[in-house]
């Protein structure tokens, strides 16, 4: 296994969505606000969601903060709770098993598969958090869904640099605009290279 390299934001979430729609119980993995998520037939059931929370900027590392929330529709009755919620809590943590294995959990993909590019292989191990929170739902969202809400976190190495700028040609011009009764101050700060 090669060395790990720093991964972007996007490659992250790209990464935790195919996992979770690569799953053989996941019908439909997305990312984004649940709230904003299309219901009343457009979700095809059960449903991983990743809802990035924050990111930690700390000493040479980064710490990608996330919710996996996994719902499935409950049946009018309710007779199938239970079930969803066993079954929703599985797949979270058959999630966590893929990571806390560094993605030898499963067999290599063919280099058409959707994580082909984002290297399975990645030993994440190191890099995710040791204990993880599963708290249970139910009737949260407008269609009738039960599930799990699993906090998660990926630190990953940062060396902080500033890519290709050349600090040293910058130009660095503040524009300010006031009133004379101060009630609207807007500022502006430009960098440009030469």
């Amino acid at each position: 296994m090669g060395a790990n390299k720093i991964k972007s934001f996007d490659n992250v979430v790209s990464t935790l969505v195919n996992i979770c729609r690569d799953h053989p119980f996941v019908n439909q993995a997305e990312h984004g606000d649940p709230w904003e998520m299309s219901t009343g037939g457009d979700v095809v059931y059960p449903l991983c969601m990743v809802v990035p929370t924050s990111i930690n900027a700390q000493d040479s590392q980064l710490q990608y903060n996330f919710n996996i929330i996994c719902m499935d529709l409950v049946e009018p009755g309710e007779d199938n709770e239970l079930r969803v919620q066993s079954q929703t809590s599985r797949i979270l943590l058959d999630i966590v098993a893929w990571f806390k294995r560094g993605g030898r959990a499963h067999t290599s993909p063919p280099s058409n598969h959707p994580y082909a590019d984002t290297n399975p292989f990645y030993d994440y191990t190191n890099e995710i958090q040791t204990a993880f929170t599963l708290e249970p739902f139910s009737e949260k969202f407008t269609d009738n869904v039960s599930g799990w809400n699993m906090q998660f976190s990926i630190t990953m190495q940062y060396d902080y640099s500033v890519c290709s700028w050349d600090l040293q040609t910058a130009n660095i011009t503040s524009n300010t605009l006031s009133s004379n009764d101060n009630s609207v101050n807007l500022s502006r700060t430009y960098v440009t290279t030469e």
